[in-house]
């Protein structure tokens, strides 16, 4: 091997030239440290694997490998030793062998077929066999449909096992499975798929597809679904269903209409296998039909006072959110259907944890209150200007007087290093909803039932909901989730951290 020679030869020059002769330039000790770096056997070695692996390049006689045992499988005669060659070509390990050779060779020749261009009539007769095993009734992960006479893969689900094979791609034609031909009967290779235990062979016409890679993506579910009662869906058995806050990762949306995800856990890891969901697109669609068949849209003024109105039309059905790390939330809201559960556990926790809790200072412009530690009493007139300036998050009237809280209020509590807690009305929340406060909602379900439901629209902002039977309940089983913060992941929305 002329080249690993020339390189040996030339590590020996290098060497003899450090023992006879030595530049007045170079310290004796570097070329000493140089010797023993050349003359080491690790470095000899690498200069002899060098030479063997640059010398030259195996190019693949073909990638049909699969195709050609099996014609000859075929075509010989049955003597003994040609029946033990049969044997051994349909072993599983050696179908494997031949099927990674394939693989291999078809990926040097992909280049070249992205420069004939699609349809060129070099690959127009190119075929594939691909060998799988499977257990009985396990899904395959991918879906087909009929186009023209051909059998076409349309969809490959994430984490299935035909994508965790990768030999199979969105665009190949199926036309054999097991020696049996099945052209334009998608119902008949279904049945075959379905009769096959172990292992089985699919022919397939490569389409030479490469699937653009996506980054991780993590939403958080604003709405329940269900594929088994969603009619227009590809496949009822191929669906995924979620609850609403469900937290799934998705991992193919190149499909406008039908998205893959999967579940997570608290820290992001997959959980059991992909499945479609509709976009957010065609869900938003399929929402707006459903409102303008019940009541025809009309043209609205906004107003301030109204503003939940406005703001609930523009919630994400689903929204991006990332996983933190343990860090403990500086702000925490009570909501409820019953105000008043919700303000008396506040007051709860304030006066049991004294050294952990803080509510935030409210103005007021009642002088009634100018007594009380909780209330800061101001200017009427001045109140409502800095309502107009929007320094207050949330403000009403009682008695004719006005009472709100600021965000300052808010902030101060904060900063002191103790958490802040609040009772408020929810239509009230989407102003805290950033990465400045980051709030932990909590809603605390009546102790008694109400006939009302005021919470359904914004359970998209809510963390938790908790069920006791008594407010010193709901004081500590409170307490207990916020202290849990500082040792868990948490997932946020993405607009927070980025």
């Amino acid at each position: 091997m002329p080249q690993e020679r020339s390189q040996k030869d030339a590590v020996e020059t290098v060497l003899k030239k450090l023992n006879s002769e030595r530049p007045n330039s170079i310290p004796e000790k570097d070329l000493v440290f140089l010797k023993v770096i050349m003359d080491s056997p690790v470095v000899q070695s690498l200069v002899k694997a060098h030479g063997t692996l640059g010398f030259g390049k195996l190019t693949p006689e073909s990638d049909q490998l699969c195709v050609l045992v099996e014609e000859v499988v075929q075509n010989v005669e049955k003597s003994d030793n040609e029946l033990e060659l049969c044997k051994i070509f349909q072993h599983a390990h050696v179908r494997c062998l031949f099927q990674a050779h394939d693989k291999i060779s078809s990926l040097r020749n992909r280049q070249y077929v992205n420069m004939l261009g699609p349809g060129s009539g070099e690959w127009k007769n190119a075929v594939r066999m691909i060998g799988m095993s499977k257990k009985n009734d396990e899904n395959l992960g991918l879906t087909v449909a009929l186009v023209g006479e051909d059998i076409k893969v349309t969809r490959i689900l994430h984490g299935g096992l035909i994508h965790k094979q990768g030999l199979l791609h969105e665009g190949d034609i199926i036309t054999e499975i097991n020696g049996n031909n099945v052209k334009g009967n998608p119902e008949l290779l279904k049945e075959y798929l379905k009769k096959s235990e172990g292992s089985f062979v699919l022919k397939t016409i490569p389409s030479y597809n490469s699937l653009p890679s996506e980054g991780d993506i993590f939403v958080k579910c604003n709405f329940n679904y269900s594929p088994h009662e969603d009619t227009m869906i590809p496949s009822k058995e191929a669906g995924l269903s979620f609850t609403r806050n469900d937290v799934i990762k998705i991992v193919d949306r190149r499909d406008l209409k039908w998205w893959q995800a999967q579940h997570v856990n608290e820290k992001g890891e997959p959980q059991g296998r992909a499945g479609l969901i509709p976009s957010q697109d065609l869900q938003e669609r399929r929402q707006v039909n459903t409102m303008s068949l019940k009541s025809k849209p009309a043209l609205q003024m906004y107003k301030l006072s109204q503003h939940d109105q406005f703001s609930l039309g523009g919630v994400n059905l689903y929204e991006e959110v990332t996983n933190m790390p343990p860090f403990t939330r500086k702000l925490v809201i009570l909501l409820s259907e019953d105000p008043e559960l919700a303000h008396k556990v506040k007051m709860k926790l304030v006066k049991t944890f004294q050294h952990l809790y803080k509510q935030p200072i409210t103005h007021t412009s009642n002088k009634d209150k100018s007594d009380n530690a909780n209330y800061h009493v101001t200017d009427k007139d001045k109140m409502l200007d800095d309502i107009r300036k929007n320094l207050y998050f949330e403000h009403g009237y009682h008695d004719d007087q006005i009472f709100g809280t600021k965000y300052k209020s808010v902030s101060n509590v904060m900063k002191s290093g103790k958490i802040c807690v609040k009772n408020s009305s929810p239509k009230d929340l989407n102003f805290l909803m950033t990465s400045e406060f980051m709030p932990y909602v909590v809603n605390l379900h009546p102790i008694k039932e109400k006939e009302t439901n005021t919470m359904g629209q914004y359970m998209h902002l809510v963390n938790i909901t908790l069920t006791c039977e008594s407010e010193e309940a709901y004081c500590a089983k409170v307490h207990e989730e916020i202290q849990s913060l500082s040792t868990r992941s948490q997932w946020v929305p993405i607009t927070w951290v980025y």
